[in-house]
């Protein structure tokens, strides 16, 4: 392993252990989601590129290979606008993950619209209660 990679690793795992002490509480709405439908995730995922390096808040493991992003208001600014979009290029372009993004509002405004939409999404039904599928 060469140094650059470890020095990114090591600023990684700083931001990532800065990150899960302080849950939002969108990201908490969606964390309760994920359990209620009873998917495996990661919190803060970090992910490491030759030149690039980003946290997700929830990462999916194979097989479904799927980034949950939980938007607070700094993402709607023009500089994490683009941050977000070579961010998502990485994940879905280079590493192949599906992305899946939701702002703070939609969770706190529209819980369980937003759960139907991320099942839907995960295009899950089997082993999943009945009353976790949406309505066709």
């Amino acid at each position: 392993m060469d140094q650059k990679y470890k020095n990114q690793q090591q600023l990684n795992n700083k931001y990532l252990k800065e990150l899960r002490q302080k849950q939002t509480r969108a990201e908490k709405i969606m964390q309760d989601i994920l359990d209620e439908i009873g998917i495996r995730y990661i919190f803060q995922k970090g992910f490491i590129g030759k030149k690039f390096h980003c946290i997700v808040d929830f990462y999916i493991p194979s097989p479904r290979k799927m980034c949950i992003e939980v938007d607070g208001g700094y993402h709607f600014t023009e500089e994490q606008i683009k941050k977000d979009k070579f961010r998502e290029y990485y994940l879905t372009e280079i590493r192949k993950f599906k992305m899946f993004r939701v702002k703070n509002e939609e969770l706190f405004k529209h819980r369980a619209k937003s759960k139907n939409t991320l099942i839907k999404f995960l295009k899950i039904e089997n082993g999943i209660p009945k009353n976790l599928i949406p309505k066709k």
